[in-house]
């Protein structure tokens, strides 16, 4: 039973992980996109 909650508190820490890497791609990507408007 341990194992079975410990993988459920600790998911959404995975997800969140990985929403904020996609979110850090977007801004990347919008910056890269206004330079070369601004350009």
């Amino acid at each position: 039973m341990s194992t079975t909650l410990d993988s459920t508190v600790n998911a959404p820490l995975k997800v969140t992980a990985n929403r904020m890497d996609h979110l850090d791609w977007l801004e990347a990507e919008s910056i890269h996109t206004l330079r070369e408007l601004v350009a």
